[in-house]
């Protein structure tokens, strides 16, 4: 009876410790779970950020392209009346040549409002489905990697829709400029006298010419539409030259006091020591035959 007494004894202990380190195993399996849920947690946050932002994106993108449409519409309104009173004093083949001209430019530009419009009819319902999907799969590694994966078709097929009207806008843009040029022209060859100077559409283009900049910016020098871009913005800005106006370049350029400029100012903690570097042009200084037309509108990144 005793030895069975001292044996319960001896056996009890071990068991109690198995016990003991069965639950510490629980405990710590239960942590890492935790901490897994809580990454997890942390990339659907990030994932849902992202989404925000693509929206926010896309907003500004249409509403850009809205204030475009609604520019050139006005331009091509007072071009065609001033081409129109021109062309009754010059002779029908001249009158034939401009018309054409003018014909084909119209065309262009209708094409290309009827493309801004039927982008956002195709992508806003694929945005929103995709978004609703990927709400639906935040439960799943898996869901959520491949509605990542899906968003990301949908920004290149955007960033490519958004390159081609691009494109189709700076091509109307030449072609006005090269109306304007022969309508000068003309005006001086019949009355003698310089024209009155309208510098509205030359800082409608100039505008244009910094949004498609930053859109170059965005999508790297890798992507298929970046050089041609790059080579149609450059022809714009020679057009320009040629009439006298000149886009002064002030990206990633320091900032001193002095600058004609309208200036918004950030703190960046990444940038050197006490500098200040113009990082954002919202709307660019403008000459004319050397003289200010046009202040830019710029933030500056500072770290003071």
């Amino acid at each position: 009876m005793k030895q069975i007494i001292l044996l319960i004894a001896i056996l009890s202990p071990l068991t109690l410790m198995g016990e003991q380190e069965k639950e510490t195993k629980i405990e710590s399996r239960i942590l890492v779970l935790q901490r897994e849920l809580q990454n997890q947690k942390q990339k659907n946050n990030a994932c849902n950020k992202k989404i925000e932002n693509l929206r926010l994106e896309i907003k500004d993108t249409r509403r850009l392209l809205d204030s475009a449409n609604t520019n050139i519409r006005t331009i091509k309104e007072a071009l065609g009346k001033r081409i129109s009173d021109t062309n009754n004093t010059i002779a029908s083949n001249q009158k034939s040549t401009e018309e054409a001209i003018r014909t084909k430019t119209n065309r262009n530009i209708t094409i290309s409002i009827a493309g801004i419009l039927l982008l956002f009819a195709v992508f806003c319902p694929i945005i929103y489905l995709l978004r609703k999907k990927q709400k639906e799969n935040l439960s799943s590694v898996k869901g959520l990697k491949e509605a990542q994966e899906k968003l990301g078709k949908v920004q290149e097929k955007i960033q490519e829709e958004t390159s081609k009207l691009d494109n189709q806008i700076i091509d109307a843009l030449n072609k006005k400029i090269e109306i304007i040029q022969t309508s000068t022209t003309q005006e001086k060859e019949e009355h003698k006298t310089e024209p009155t100077l309208n510098h509205g559409f030359a800082l409608q283009v100039a505008d244009e010419i910094i949004r498609i900049e930053k859109n170059l910016a965005r999508m790297g020098c890798e992507n298929k539409w970046y050089k041609p871009l790059s080579k149609a913005i450059e022809r714009l800005e020679n057009n320009l030259r040629t009439e006298g106006y000149e886009i002064t370049e002030m990206l990633n350029k320091p900032y001193h006091e002095g600058l004609r400029v309208e200036a918004d100012f950030t703190t960046d903690e990444t940038i050197e020591k006490g500098a200040q570097i113009i990082t954002s042009v919202l709307k660019p200084e403008v000459l004319y035959k050397g003289e200010l037309i046009q202040k830019a509108n710029i933030i500056v990144s500072q770290n003071i």
